[in-house]
């Protein structure tokens, strides 16, 4: 199956896959994707692992994905939306799945999708979930297609990015033959900054979730140790780039076909020979991305 050059048209069967406790821009994407059922039919969201100075284990930091999603989903009203627990540890080794319930719950989601009709799987976190789906039964790839949030450009330095770092050996299976739709972070989806004062100004009046996510990035920036405070600072909502392509393709995240980094499968142990290139973003208009996250987050 190839990957789509464009966004089909017409409703989307997704699962959005997401560390949402992790910084502050999960929120945003998943209220995004759920704000617009004319275009997601979300099936359900999976909790991934994240490990950094909020939480003492990786399970800790699913667990607190999962509760964060599930405010979410009720301040939007979506508690129909199946929230589901996923890895409490990232992969050892290429090839070795982690077992959790959200790996099983891709693949249900997944069986009655093909090639002409794929489940749209959306990455915003480490891969630990999607990739142990697909090494739990290969064929996954024949029925999705996977975008993700993960990852630098080269020469920048792929594996040095949160989502990727994490579980080095997940994020190189998004390389490996799945249909990819990649979303860089340096250079690419780190255009899409926002400041308290944008948020005060032109989202918080606008209802309870505006409300509740700009008091997230408030609390985010203010944190101790935060770079993003202060004056002449402003911070990346990096994961609204996947929804924003799937919304509005080209007019709202211009892609184009690139060299897969791992075409070789020789850049370490595990590594996969992939294709020889997959389709990458390389330019988020920033602009209309931000007016049309704010309406569709509006009331």
């Amino acid at each position: 199956m190839s990957t789509p050059h464009f966004p089909p048209p017409g409703p989307l069967r997704c699962v959005l896959d997401t560390d949402t406790f992790n910084e502050v821009d999960d929120q945003f994407a998943l209220a995004w994707m759920l704000r617009r059922p004319d275009r997601f039919d979300v099936a359900a969201v999976t909790a991934a692992p994240f490990l950094n100075e909020k939480v003492a284990t990786a399970a800790e930091g699913m667990r607190l994905s999962l509760e964060e999603a599930e405010r979410v989903l009720e301040l939007c009203g979506r508690e129909d939306v199946e929230v589901v627990p996923g890895s409490e540890s990232f992969c050892r080794r290429s090839g070795e799945p982690v077992q959790s319930p959200a790996a099983h719950r891709i693949l249900d989601a997944s069986a009655a999708h093909g090639p002409d009709h794929p489940l749209h799987v959306v990455g915003i976190a480490a891969l630990t979930n999607v990739a142990s789906a697909l090494w739990i039964d290969p064929t996954l790839k024949e029925r999705v297609v996977l975008h993700w949030l993960g990852g630098h450009r080269p020469p920048l330095g792929v594996e040095s990015e949160f989502n990727f770092g994490q579980d080095v050996a997940a994020g190189r299976a998004a390389f490996g033959g799945v249909p990819l739709v990649w979303h860089p972070c340096r250079g690419v989806a780190s255009h899409l900054l926002t400041t308290v004062p944008e948020l005060e100004r032109d989202l918080e009046p606008r209802g309870p979730l505006a409300a509740f996510l700009t008091g997230r990035f408030r609390d985010h920036v203010a944190a101790p140790g935060s770079d993003t405070s202060g004056p002449a600072t402003a911070k990346e909502i990096w994961d609204v780039a996947p929804v924003a392509w799937l919304l509005g393709g080209e007019d709202l995240v211009l892609t184009g076909e690139e060299p897969n980094p791992y075409t070789a499968g020789d850049d370490g142990p595990g590594t996969p020979a992939g294709p020889e290139t997959i389709r990458s973003a390389l330019l988020p208009h920033r602009n209309p991305i931000f007016r049309r996250l704010f309406d569709d987050l509006a009331g």
